[in-house]
């Protein structure tokens, strides 16, 4: 697949766009993760950004970004995406380093219900993968940074209930959405209009592609495999062989981004089997 960079009328970038202040950064696991205060209008939701460079992160000309929607908050779970990404399910970070892929994770906090705020308003996206960018620019202590980045390309993964909002972000006009390449779906189908929607979606975009994984039961179970037999090559369904639900995306996290082929490899990386 051909990058298709500079189709569409404007261009992401980090130019002119408002710095989100920085939180917190940390360099394990190995690479750089800031926190960022970035206000997408969440309710009772604290404007938190996680962004991971991953270890040993190229700089070109175009920064790919692979963007994570979590799920609905359990119990006495913390909200904070810090929090998160230190569970045994949250091990996102590190399957970026494994993977050898050249490419910055970005994962938003989400209110308790995965609600997205501005995110799945017109032009929400392009302004939030833009400030990314600029976060990026600002505190990712990038050697000889340059004086703008430009988004690449764009990977959108939910988990569960974050499936609404991506679905939300897929279906606009935003100016980001011609850089997507794959949505990645860890059991996140629990709405009516997931199989309508998706299925119109993979037809539309036949250089794009779907990768669902659900469990055996339940309603995404029951989605997914009404999309299966839809038999589109670009739409993948999958039993996933996640312990439980929480886990479903960190079983094909990197097997995910092993597959991902337009995705550049860092230097000295190599795909582990």
């Amino acid at each position: 697949m051909a990058r298709r960079l500079g189709v569409s009328r404007k261009v992401i970038t980090s130019d002119g766009v408002a710095v989100p202040t920085l939180s917190k950064s940390e360099s394990a696991p190995p690479g750089t993760t800031v926190y960022v205060k970035l206000d997408l209008q969440i309710k009772d939701t604290p404007p938190e950004v996680g962004i991971f460079i991953p270890d040993g992160f190229e700089l070109g000309s175009h920064i790919d970004i692979l963007l994570y929607m979590r799920g609905f908050k359990i119990r006495d779970e913390v909200v904070s995406v810090e929090s998160y990404f230190k569970q045994s399910y949250g091990k996102l970070r590190e399957g970026v380093n494994s993977s050898g892929r050249n490419v910055i994770l970005v994962a938003p906090a989400l209110g308790p219900n995965s609600q997205a705020g501005s995110l799945v308003k017109p032009g929400g996206l392009d302004s939030f993968l833009g400030q990314a960018l600029a976060a990026v620019l600002k505190h990712g202590r990038l050697a000889d940074p340059p004086r703008l980045l430009t988004l690449g390309h764009l990977i959108i993964a939910c988990h569960s209930g974050g499936g609404a909002p991506v679905r939300k972000m897929a279906g606009g006009s935003d100016e980001g959405l011609t850089n997507l390449r794959e949505c990645w779906g860890y059991d996140s189908l629990y709405h009516d209009a997931d199989v309508p929607f998706w299925g119109t979606w993979a037809r539309a975009k036949t250089n794009d592609r779907l990768l669902l994984y659900y469990l055996p039961t339940g309603t995404p179970a029951q989605r997914c495999k009404e999309l299966a037999k839809l038999k589109l090559p670009n739409l993948i369904a999958q039993k996933s062989s996640a312990p439980d639900h929480m886990h479903v995306p960190i079983t094909h996290w990197r097997s995910n981004l092993k597959g991902a082929n337009f995705l550049a490899m860092r230097s000295g990386s190599a795909l582990v089997a």
